[in-house]
């Protein structure tokens, strides 16, 4: 899923790590206790990286690298993080899993199989290498995540991890906490999942899937409630069974349903810019796991996103290893509990291009999610197209159809899809509210919600709601958005509804406003459904935005080499 880092990428994790370590690396395929689909054994393309010369008295420390989903061992990304981890000193380990690379098995996603295959290939190399297993630490991204955290969540299982197997720290990144809200978003199911889990597995893994995972695919295209298990999401009994639902699957594969097991010192890595698995799931986490040693770092370059800066990569890699080095080998940790960058929308992201361009979004350190100084703001939603803080509200009613086409004010689906064909507005898709222009710089940092007054024409609706920037010239940049699906609705009964975007973080600049979009539907992202009713909407002071504010503190980070420390503290 992360397989689109080349190999600029490459050279500049690879120089993170002291030139002169030299490195031995071990390749062999590992036979693991978990058969394949149809009953035949299993082997996993494995390479072990040591460090040469004299291990310590207790064993080198080892680092556990887990690729993405559809990739393998080789991809430049994941790969060029073992190398760096050898390099400085760590014995490394990635394998391609079960149904990727070379190695055997079919796909099942994280499952309890591929959770075994974990505990094997680790157990494989304690015997094979001169490793110390009190000091092991796993990361890994995406799908790399998921296998991080949920062999931590499963080693006190003896079925899983016979040898009784321990971990110090975990560094996830741009992975789910609950793994069904992932796919299906507030009751509404993400176009992303069954197409992009196609995609990426079909032809990643060469298309060897598990039947569990095309079960999961049939449902949510499906999109009928009582097909995906009701309920508590976090009941996994009776998962991976042939009769079991797709909700106590993805249970069994979701580290928030077990978030007290998650006890160690954790850096997990998130962007702002991914809608398959959003920041909220690592902010959610970073909340719940106990340790007061965890850190969060929130960026860019998530799924289906352009690619971040391979300087901000590295110096991610570099937080990583710094985080290594204070919880395995005790060395003091300088750095803040959070590290966010903000999207600034006066840098333009071009039509096409696929990654974003220096500048693009601005450094800054906090002590806490908000950052401090942030203040929820309520803006009233006028019938004048107004967002207002004070002073004259305009009420009226706004009638909106379940259609909505507005992706060229996406940056995502422009980078992606350059030559498509320009977006349509169709009368009554769309209630637009804009605020006044602003004055000074402010950081919008947090989660924008509405709360509206909607009138349902049919039993089922869906309200989305799209938080956009909006420059001098008109140019419109979307910020996040957000959905909130509704079923079994008495028509023509009206009803306040609250809508919250995915976190963000944001830069307004000096004369530009926010923008704020409330429509019956989001075509482009949020599958419709059947017989999908619109609305209306009564504009005035019974609906109302929040958005989560901040006078801008200082922009010194600016132009400084991303390892630096936002001068911010004070406002500006």
């Amino acid at each position: 899923m992360l397989a689109r880092l080349g190999l600029l990428l490459t050279i500049a994790l690879v120089a993170a790590a002291p030139a002169s370590a030299a490195v031995v690396t071990s390749t062999e395929m590992v036979p693991v206790s978990s058969p394949d689909e149809v009953g035949l054994p299993v082997s996993l393309d494995t390479d072990v990286r040591v460090p040469s010369g004299t291990p310590p008295a207790g064993g080198w420390p080892l680092v556990v690298v887990f690729h993405g989903g559809g990739s393998d061992k080789a991809n430049a990304f994941d790969a060029s993080h073992a190398q760096a981890f050898a390099e400085h000193g760590y014995a490394s380990l990635i394998y391609s899993a079960r149904g990727h690379g070379a190695s055997g098995g079919q796909v099942t996603v994280a499952g309890p199989k591929e959770v075994r295959d974990g505990f094997d290939v680790i157990a494989w190399a304690l015997r094979r290498f001169p490793l110390d297993r009190d000091r092991i630490a796993l990361t890994g991204y995406s799908q790399g995540g998921l296998h991080t955290n949920l062999l931590q969540a499963w080693a006190g299982d003896r079925s899983l991890n016979p040898e009784g197997i321990r971990f110090r720290a975990l560094l996830p990144g741009n992975t789910p906490d609950v793994t069904f809200r992932a796919l299906v978003d507030h009751d509404a199911v993400k176009l992303s999942f069954g197409a992009g889990l196609i995609a990426t597995y079909q032809g990643g893994a060469r298309g060897r899937v598990a039947p569990i995972v095309d079960k999961w695919i049939a449902t949510a295209v499906a999109d009928a409630p009582a097909l995906y298990g009701g309920g508590d999401v976090c009941d996994w009994s009776g998962h991976d069974a042939l009769a079991s639902t797709m909700q106590a699957d993805l249970a069994a594969r979701s580290v928030g349903c077990r978030a007290d097991r998650m006890t160690l010192p954790t850096l997990w890595m998130q962007a702002f810019d991914d809608e398959l698995f959003p920041a909220d799931m690592a902010i959610a986490m970073w909340r719940r796991m106990p340790d007061p040693a965890n850190r969060l770092y929130l960026s860019m370059g998530g799924h289906g996103a352009p690619s971040a800066d391979p300087a901000v990569e590295d110096e991610k890699l570099r937080a990583q290893i710094a985080f290594l080095d204070h919880v395995l080998e005790g060395r003091p940790l300088d750095a803040p509990r959070i590290v966010y960058w903000s999207r600034d929308p006066a840098v333009v992201l071009a039509d096409g291009v696929r990654a974003w361009p220096r500048g693009a979004w601005v450094r800054h350190e906090s002590p806490s999610w908000p950052p401090p100084g942030v203040r929820a703001e309520r803006f009233v939603l006028g019938a004048d197209g107004r967002a207002t803080r004070r002073g004259r509200v305009t009420s009226g009613a706004v009638r909106l159809l379940p259609v909505s086409e507005d992706l060229g004010n996406d940056p995502i689906y422009r980078s992606a899809a350059p030559a498509a064909p320009p977006p349509t507005t169709h009368p009554g898709t769309l209630a637009a509210f804009a605020t006044g222009a602003f004055t000074s710089d402010r950081e919008l940092s947090g989660t924008p919600s509405a709360r509206v007054a909607w009138t349902p024409d049919g039993p089922d609706s869906q309200l989305v709601l799209k938080v956009l920037d909006q420059a001098p010239d008109g140019t419109l940049t979307l910020l996040g958005r957000g959905v909130q699906g509704l079923r079994g609705q008495a028509p023509g009964t009206r009803r306040d509804v609250t809508v919250e975007t995915k976190p963000t973080s944001a830069i307004i600049r000096r004369g530009h406003r926010v923008v704020l979009w409330v429509t019956a539907a989001d075509s482009s992202f949020y599958k419709l459904y059947p017989g999908q009713a619109g609305g209306v909407l009564a504009a005035g002071r019974s609906s109302t935005a929040t958005l989560p504010l901040r006078l801008r503190f200082s922009d010194a980070a600016r132009g400084r080499p991303p390892g630096t420390r936002d001068a911010g503290g004070r406002p500006g």
